[in-house]
């Protein structure tokens, strides 16, 4: 078969591939989740070679050779899926239970070692090729058992990480170095990579051959790229020790949270056991709001919920129950709404003209331009620019 666009896009996946797994592990191998990330992106290379030697009918001279690289398949989910949970567990060290994940690849090798040391003049019975009509049964079985397990862990990682993102606004003031938003996208694109081989495995069930799965083939090419990338740049941000604490932190709280029953407001808090009554808590309230504006603490912008829990003597928890029930916010929003109000103020007084408006940002506590724009046009509806512009010219 001759070399096409889709078998040098292989091929260069592949070893880009190669390369970020070396890479990863020798820059950032002491973060302990990119070991599976390493390991991922080495086993996304064989495959996608796998798919190049397929295409290029190496399978017809030797059937057997590529029987253990298509097993790897079986692995990449389960990694996926421990590379977030140990990325989300900042710190915490391999735990053998974990190693059920790998289950199905040790029972792939169980049977196919049958296969494997059969004698040179018979051939195997699988793999079989996947442009026979119809669709060989152990060649759905296999396909749908893969889609299966890749959308359930892809399942499991995006359910972390939504408890996760809930969590980050329930501590933290500002969360833009730690929302891991780009390990949300890289699950969300792997998602649409199992979906897209879901539908080609369904039509040449029916016996259309959409694309010989080269569409899904191409699509996890571009996804090894996007995951070996994102994850490479956003390690630098990982090895700091307070990013990490925080990460940890907020898996720790979002798992507390999560066993203590039902919740009782729709930012999540657990509060039926906590034994604060109506009138401590209305008293919370007011020392709450008052410390916080006299000394405009809001302005710190590494502010967490623990910290001014200590200011208040008063446990997080219930810090976080008042701030929930009471006043019927989560911490983020509580505090950057004092940090945008700030910013409106300042925006509209004529002496403050002559200071951009990113200073007037960072100085109410914002710690990116792109954090303070999100929430000033999510609130306002309108650009900073806009709005400044708007109240000088009423004032």
């Amino acid at each position: 078969m001759p070399f096409g666009f889709q078998n040098i896009l292989l091929l260069l996946a592949a070893g880009q591939g190669f390369f970020l797994a070396l890479l990863i592990l020798h820059k950032y191998g002491r973060i302990f989740a990119n070991r599976f990330l390493s390991l991922l992106m080495f086993l996304y290379s064989l495959i996608l070679l796998n798919l190049l030697l397929t295409d290029l009918g190496f399978p017809d001279e030797y059937p057997r050779a590529l029987l253990l690289p298509l097993g790897f398949t079986f692995l990449i989910a389960p990694l996926h899926y421990l590379y977030a949970r140990y990325l989300l567990h900042y710190g915490r060290r391999f735990r053998w239970g974990d190693a059920g994940h790998f289950l199905p690849f040790g029972l792939y090798l169980i049977l196919i070692l049958p296969v494997l040391f059969q004698s040179e003049g018979s051939s195997p019975d699988f793999p079989r090729a996947i442009d026979s009509q119809p669709m060989p049964v152990d060649s759905v079985l296999f396909n749908w058992f893969l889609v299966l397990q890749g959308l359930i862990y892809m399942g499991l990682v995006l359910n972390m990480l939504r408890h996760y993102a809930l969590s980050l606004r329930s501590l933290f003031s500002s969360i833009e170095d730690i929302k891991l938003e780009w390990l949300r996208n890289i699950t969300l694109m792997t998602t649409g990579c199992w979906l897209i081989f879901a539908m080609e495995n369904t039509l040449m069930m029916a016996g259309i051959n959409l694309s010989n799965f080269d569409l899904s083939s191409v699509l996890v090419a571009v996804a090894v790229y996007a995951m070996g990338y994102l994850g490479f740049f956003n390690s630098g941000i990982l090895v700091q020790p307070g990013a990490a604490d925080s990460i940890r932190q907020a898996t720790d709280f979002g798992e507390t949270r999560e066993a203590g029953g039902p919740p009782t407001s729709k930012h999540g808090g657990k509060y039926e056991k906590s034994g604060l009554s109506p009138e401590k808590a209305e008293a919370y309230v007011a020392s709450l709001r008052n410390i916080v504006e006299e000394e405009q603490l809001y302005t710190d912008s590494t502010l967490t919920l623990n910290q001014l829990a200590e200011r208040l003597d008063i446990s997080p928890h219930n810090l976080s129950e008042i701030i929930n029930t009471r006043l019927g916010q989560n911490f983020f929003d509580f505090v950057n709404a004092y940090r945008l109000e700030a910013v409106k103020r300042d925006l509209a007084d004529p002496q403050k003209a002559h200071f951009t408006i990113l200073a007037l940002a960072l100085d109410a506590g914002f710690n990116s331009k792109t954090a303070f724009n999100g929430i000033f046009k999510k609130h306002t509806g309108m650009t900073p620019s806009d709005f400044r512009r708007r109240g000088l010219s009423v004032g």
